[in-house]
């Protein structure tokens, strides 16, 4: 029994070399015809626009009819190529909806080389890197610096135009190739990781929102119990030993901004500081050779405390109080420098970052087939957003004593309790020592 030859009834490369050449064939009939039919140039080379001067040699009117001419146009490559593209289009749609195996096997191709794409994105990016994995404080970017590529502060551009870059493709590829359901991937495994994921994410929110928290209340310690401890100083022992309760007045003005330049890792003028608070000359030098000023600052207030226990300007167990309260200060101080040094685990927010990616760059080809090509990109940018936006303001929260707009500010707080401090040692203090207290005008 003699066996039929199958062949393909389209996707043959003679067929498509067919289809080419009588398109290309069309194209150049067209232009003969347009050509032939533009005002019949008499060596002049006037164009078909209906223009009122000569055209020169390559054929264009110079009136104000259209440019087209017997000669080659402007757009003349463009115009021969688009039958060209349309003609192999429609060759590809229409062959590959015969043959259903090239199809499927297209479509998971094209799967498996966007998420390994999607793989080598997320590997590529910074927090999958070794430098992360101390959380340094100069954590902003995404991708390596010598990129010269960093997300914005609450709008991470880098990360959401991959993810974007990712449903494009799809959009793309589906479009051309006039198919949906091979490219479309099931939606039961990102429904499955959606779950951790969105736990990870909710616990890193909350553990830096926490931190913002805990740095705020922290510092407003410090600057409340700075205040109340001053008063209390001043009212006990203001009239006894003015000069020494003064010193201490100062030393508790200056605590608050000393606290955020050591946060900050930023230098105090203590030069400046000195003259503007009228602080001795003995002091300004031990703040200039002392490691951590805030700590020198509580050891000075410990020794005034002494000395005006032992002269008998407050009582034992006021003394004792003020004393506790200067410790209770110096933890406070101690607290707030763990809030900045301790960052989330390195390990943590790599595992996160690079989930999420993987996460959002294979979501097109299961949006695909749930709500089409038309509404994909629109629902991509939506999920994106939301998902890079919370990890984006959790990393920002984590550190509450930088210079960014939704950090604490702590030199406002300092500036405060210095003005509401000088006014309590005018009100407590001699005349004949007025002259020691800080004016207004030099804060």
């Amino acid at each position: 029994m003699a066996t039929t030859r199958f062949r393909p009834p389209f996707c043959t490369r003679q067929c498509f070399r067919t289809r080419l050449r009588r398109s290309t064939k069309a194209s150049s009939r067209d232009e003969t015809r347009t050509a032939t039919s533009g005002g019949g140039g008499d060596g002049d080379g006037e164009g078909r626009g209906g223009g009122d001067g000569r055209g020169g040699d390559d054929g264009r009117g110079d009136g104000k009819g259209s440019s087209g001419s017997g000669g080659g146009g402007k757009f003349s490559l463009a115009k021969n190529a688009w039958p060209v593209l349309l003609s192999v289009r429609r060759g590809l749609r229409t062959g590959l909806q015969r043959c259903d195996g090239v199809v499927d096997g297209l479509g998971k191709t094209l799967v498996i080389l966007v998420v390994s794409g999607a793989v080598l994105l997320a590997m590529s990016l910074e927090p999958f890197t070794g430098s992360h994995v101390t959380r340094d404080a100069e954590d902003k970017e995404w991708f390596h610096g010598a990129r010269g590529v960093t997300g914005t502060r609450s709008f991470p551009a880098v990360p959401i135009v991959a993810a974007m870059l990712s449903g494009a493709f799809t959009v793309l590829v589906s479009s051309v190739l006039g198919v949906v359901q091979p490219l479309a991937l099931p939606p039961s495994v990102h429904a499955i990781v959606a779950t951790p994921m969105g736990f990870l994410l909710v616990f890193h929110f909350n553990n830096a929102y926490s931190r913002w928290w805990d740095g705020r209340e922290e510092f407003g310690c410090i600057v409340g119990k700075s205040r109340r401890m001053a008063q209390s100083i001043m009212v006990l022992a203001g009239k006894q030993e003015p000069e020494t309760s003064l010193e201490i007045l100062k030393l508790l003005q200056l605590l608050p901004e000393a606290t955020a330049h050591f946060l900050r890792k930023t230098e105090m003028d203590i030069d400046l500081v000195c003259r503007a608070l009228k602080l001795s000359d003995e002091i300004k030098e031990s703040m200039l050779s002392a490691d951590v000023v805030p700590y020198y600052i509580m050891e000075r207030i410990y020794l005034n405390l002494h000395r005006l226990k032992e002269k008998g300007a407050i009582p034992s167990d006021m003394a004792a109080l003020l004393t506790y309260t200067c410790h209770m200060l110096s933890g406070h101080v101690g607290t707030c420098g763990k809030i900045h040094l301790t960052r989330t685990p390195g390990p943590a927010v790599v595992h996160v970052r690079t989930s999420l990616m993987l996460y959002l760059c294979t979501l097109p080809f299961v949006l695909l087939g749930e709500v089409g090509p038309a509404m994909l990109l629109p629902c991509q940018f939506v999920i994106a957003f939301t998902m890079l936006g919370i990890e984006r303001v959790a990393s920002e929260l984590e550190d509450p004593f930088g210079l960014d707009p939704v950090d604490i500010k702590l030199f406002n707080l300092s500036r405060g309790i210095r003005e509401d401090l000088v006014k309590v040692a005018s009100r407590n203090v001699s005349e004949e020592y007025q002259h020691l207290v800080p004016s207004l005008e030099d804060l």
